[in-house]
């Protein structure tokens, strides 16, 4: 397949990018690993344990440890620390049972995930058929539902079992009986309801929170519209939903503060060029499987100036099926309402800078990525040649952008930048960002850039104070 619209897991370590090399005991071992990614994994670790002094056969739990600490001093976040480790682990581990002269002991794979939710397999097999049935039932399937609900699709279905899941977590965290919950309607009788909520509100500190919100949302849909409980017992369902829900709307207090260094032109510039500026940087001449990944990343960015979609579209982009060619200079990404949340058609004509960094992507780096691999038609592929994952790219976005610019934005707060660029160009003009975000209601918009208008506002007032004093604008604004 021919395109003409013309990653995962860490890069391998080297000599050149760490300044070490692995120990005559370390180098056969990584070197006769076939897979790419568990060479990486095991390159890593040989070059810490060369570095440290210590051989194949001296690694133990505590080498683990100190190698985890050693990632995080040298530049790596907690979180991703914490995943080289067990990435490491268990590449070490499918190495130890398979023989082939390595060495034939297991490390300890440790889980540092907190509050590990009931998977649904774990859950009685009578309550997770009543689940089901009634996400079915809630999705517009049910033959006598008269309440019309649209169906769910497949990821939010995914969602409200994961989130059941949780619920069901609490309740066994609380000393409830996994074994008594024969159906859905035995976690809103109202012992169960009240260990629940009780706990949430505890967790959150008897504060309002999102997150417990959804699921006490969830637990009033299951004892209103599933257990039909009478109007007086649904009545502390419905305080308790009152009480999570968080009172301000739009834009929370942290991506206000992302967004804030863009009041001003100068930051507003760096960013809108970021994604050409690395591009030039790159040497096409000498393509590499990283350059690859770092266009892939510039095009992302690129992207999402053209067309602030949501990120589940954005990573399952398909040159043949939302791609539309119209000529050299005429390209648009076509998204039909039964992809988006919304369901609204979105149609983003993109500008004639990503066209070009897109054709530069697809002629010369993204073949590096494929590899030869059958063509799908994905356009943000891993090293493999599969789809991009939803996290995986979000994660990869987040990075480029703070390594490229300084500046911490995931692709959710980059779609609001999208907005607030727009506004400060265009005051007080919603209508059209919310066509662009694709909010079905206007006073999502409002209340999303509200705050951040406010502030502009008030420098075009200091600007306007100068002018009538006589005086050079400030700086700033």
């Amino acid at each position: 397949m021919t395109h003409l619209l013309t990653a995962g897991s860490e890069p391998i370590a080297s000599e050149a990018k760490t300044g070490q090399a692995l120990s005559a005991s370390w180098k056969p071992l990584a070197s006769g690993i076939a897979d790419r990614y568990q060479r990486s994994f095991v390159n890593q670790l040989g070059l810490y344990c060369s570095s440290v002094g210590i051989e194949p056969m001296d690694v133990t739990d505590k080498v683990l440890n100190d190698f985890e600490a050693n990632s995080v001093a040298t530049g790596k976040t907690l979180s991703r620390a914490k995943q080289l480790r067990r990435d490491v682990t268990k590449t070490w581990n499918g190495l130890a049972l398979a023989g082939e002269g390595w060495p034939g002991f297991e490390l300890g794979l440790v889980d540092s995930r907190k509050n590990q939710s009931i998977a649904p397999e774990e859950l009685p097999l009578s309550f997770l058929a009543d689940a089901k049935a009634f996400i079915d039932r809630t999705g517009g399937n049910g033959l006598f539902d008269t309440r019309k609900t649209k169906a769910l699709r497949p990821a939010t279905q995914k969602d409200r079992l994961y989130k059941i899941c949780q619920l069901v977590t609490v309740f066994v965290s609380t000393g409830g009986q996994l074994s008594a919950l024969k159906n859905l309607k035995d976690l809103v009788l109202p012992d169960a309801m009240e260990r629940i909520l009780g706990a949430l509100w505890k967790d959150g500190k008897g504060k309002e929170n999102g997150h417990n919100y959804n699921r006490a949302r969830l637990l009033r849909l299951i004892a209103e519209h599933w257990a039909y409980v009478s109007p007086e017992a649904l009545e502390p369902f419905k305080t308790a939903e009152g009480r999570f829900r968080p009172k301000k709307k739009g834009m929370t207090d942290n991506n206000q503060k992302k967004l804030r260094p863009f009041l001003d032109d100068a930051h507003c510039s760096k960013i809108v060029s970021l994604a050409s500026h690395v591009m030039a940087k790159l040497d096409p001449a000498n393509p590499s499987i990283l350059d690859a990944v770092v266009a892939q990343s510039a095009v992302a960015v690129s992207i999402l100036q053209n067309a602030p979609m949501r990120m589940r579209n954005l990573a399952s982009l398909n040159l043949d099926e939302h791609m539309h060619r119209v000529s050299d200079t005429v390209c648009h990404i076509v998204l039909p309402g039964d992809q988006v949340k919304n369901e609204q058609d979105l149609d983003f004509p993109l500008g004639k800078t990503t066209i070009a960094l897109l054709d530069t992507y697809l002629t010369l780096y993204r073949p590096l990525l494929l590899k030869g691999a059958a063509d799908q038609g994905s356009l943000f592929i891993s090293w493999n040649g599969v789809q991009k994952t939803e996290a995986a790219l979000s994660a990869q976005i987040t990075k480029f952008i703070k390594d490229q610019a300084g500046y911490h934005l995931n692709p959710h707060a980059f779609r609001h930048l999208v907005g607030l660029i727009f506004l400060r160009a265009f005051p007080g003009e919603y209508e059209p960002v919310r066509q662009l975000l694709g909010h079905k209601d206007i006073r999502t918009t409002i209340n999303f850039y509200v705050g951040l208008e406010t502030q502009d506002s008030f420098k075009r007032l200091d600007k306007v104070m100068d002018r009538h004093r006589g005086e050079e604008p400030h700086a700033s604004v």
